[in-house]
């Protein structure tokens, strides 16, 4: 059995190339070839196709994001060799074609979709993923109360690789998970909270604004260099958008001009109602000037981060 796998879940395409692997092969990795993206020929990967396993009864040979369906000009004697190799495989060796990037669904898809066992994986839906959690949670026996279980389903981002690590952290708590408990352990995704964060800066909310900044627990400087790229990109698109709402810009237009819905425009220009466009970008040039600080180490990034949450609210 030859298999052709892809999609966009790229975490289910791994557990299942990584399930026919240990069910062909174990633990043997001598027998397991990986061939990547372009650094092969075709005549290289069907002469390995073709050599007897090292002392096993088979072998596997993977091809991760080949060229021949990933490049938009792929050379079509190497789609006619391969193809020719799968019409008639070597009964001991197993060819995997894993593909987890976008591709055009060309010729040579539509053939290797004939001649080898094909599976498709795509983005799990946000119901999909809540029954996931909630199977994973029965499954590994993870005590929590329904509101434990609400707050979890809050704080997770829809990621089924993420959801795995934080599923394996939960299993090892002691006592029943409660929401205090969820709180502590699962961090809430930082793009999540950078719009709470912001709309609490506007709306001049100081305790409100460093509890939320305190619960991205974002204490290292990669994490704090990121969060300070969300919240310039927030304030930037709320600086931009109310000053076009104050030149009379009606907001069906603002958000044709944004490529966005009416209800982001509305629900930006209401966060951002205690301020106009000029403070906005106040706003974002101290906040430039506090990344520039911590880049030159003038300043340490969580005190830095904190007085300007403080001096942002008190405009």
């Amino acid at each position: 059995m030859n298999y052709l796998l892809y999609g966009s879940e790229s975490f289910k395409l791994r557990k299942r190339r990584e399930q026919i692997v240990t069910d062909i092969l174990g633990d043997d990795e001598i027998n397991l070839h990986v061939y990547r993206g372009d650094e092969y020929t075709i005549d290289e990967v069907i002469a390995d196709c073709l050599m007897v396993p090292f002392l096993a009864a088979g072998k596997i040979v993977i091809l991760e994001n080949p060229e021949i369906i990933s490049s938009d000009d792929p050379k079509g004697t190497d789609e006619n060799k391969l193809i020719e190799y799968l019409s008639k495989p070597d009964e001991m060796t197993t060819v995997i074609i894993y593909c987890d990037k976008p591709f055009d669904r060309k010729k040579v898809f539509r053939k290797l979709i004939k001649l080898m066992e094909s599976e498709q994986y795509e983005t799990v839906s946000k119901d999909e993923f809540f029954r996931q959690v909630r199977y994973d949670v029965e499954k590994k026996q993870i005590r929590i109360t329904e509101k434990g279980m609400n707050e979890l389903l809050q704080r997770l981002p829809y990621d089924l690789e993420n959801w795995e690590k934080e599923a394996a952290k939960l299993s090892c708590y002691p006592g029943e998970i409660d929401e205090t408990v969820v709180r502590k352990l699962v961090c809430r995704p930082l793009e999540d909270n950078v719009f709470e964060l912001s709309n609490a800066v506007v709306n001049r909310n100081v305790s409100r604004a460093i509890s939320v900044y305190h619960d991205l627990n974002v204490f290292s400087r990669d994490n704090q260099s990121a969060l300070i790229g969300l919240l310039a990109y927030q304030f930037r698109f709320m600086s931009q958008v109310r000053n076009l709402n104050e030149s009379g810009m009606a907001i069906p237009d603002i958000a044709k001009r944004y490529n966005t819905v009416d209800y982001r425009i509305k629900k930006t220009l209401q966060g951002c109602a205690g301020l106009n466009s000029k403070q906005l970008l106040a706003i974002l040039d101290d906040l430039s000037n506090l990344d520039q600080q911590i880049k030159t180490g003038q300043i340490n990034p969580t005190l830095g981060l904190e007085l300007f949450i403080i001096r942002a609210c008190n405009r």
